[in-house]
C-alpha cells in the first residue's frame, strides 16, 4: 500500500475525486432540508445506477453522503450543547481525529483498488463510516434532540 502521508497533494487530489462538490437538487428540498426524493436503495436500483453505471452509482452516493453528513453535524452540534468547555474541545479533537482517519482509509481504499471501481468503493467507505460514527456518537453521548430520519 502506498504511504499516503508522503503525497499529500496527491491524496487531496484523489480524495476530491470521490467528495461532492456541490448539493444535487434531488437531495435538497424546498426548505432547506437534506432529504433525498428517494432513497439509497431506490436510487441504486433505479436510472443510470440501476443499469449498473458508475456515474449514476457515485451520484447515489453523493446524494447519500451529502444526507449522512448532514446527520452527522446536527448529532455533533446537539452533543456539543450539552457538554462543558474542556469536554467540548475533547470532542472536536476525536472529530478531527476520526476525519482524519476516516478520509485517510477511504483514500488508501480507493487508490488500493484504482480506477472507477476504486472511486465507487472509496466514496462506499465514506457512507460507511460516516454511518458508523453517526452511531458511535449516538450511543456514547446523550443526544439532546432526537434527529429526524435516523
Amino acid at each position: 500500500m502506498m504511504q499516503l502521508s508522503r503525497f499529500p497533494l496527491l491524496a487531496i487530489m484523489a480524495l476530491a475525486m470521490f467528495m461532492p462538490v456541490a448539493m444535487p437538487q434531488s437531495a435538497l428540498a424546498q426548505d432547506g432540508q437534506v432529504r433525498p426524493a428517494m432513497t439509497y436503495e431506490q436510487c441504486m436500483a433505479s436510472g443510470d445506477a440501476g443499469m449498473g453505471m458508475t456515474s449514476g452509482m457515485m451520484e447515489c452516493n453523493n446524494i447519500e453522503f451529502i444526507r449522512l453528513d448532514d446527520i452527522l453535524n446536527k448529532t455533533y452540534q446537539s452533543i456539543r450543547k450539552t457538554l462543558n468547555l474542556a469536554q467540548k474541545r475533547q470532542l472536536q479533537l476525536l472529530e478531527r481525529r476520526w476525519i482524519a482517519r476516516r478520509d485517510q482509509q477511504c483514500l488508501a481504499e480507493m487508490i488500493e483498488i484504482g480506477g472507477t471501481l476504486g472511486r465507487l468503493s472509496g466514496s462506499g467507505c465514506m457512507l460507511d463510516e460516516t454511518e458508523k460514527r453517526i452511531q458511535w456518537l449516538k450511543s456514547n453521548y446523550v443526544v439532546r434532540h432526537p434527529i429526524a430520519g435516523k
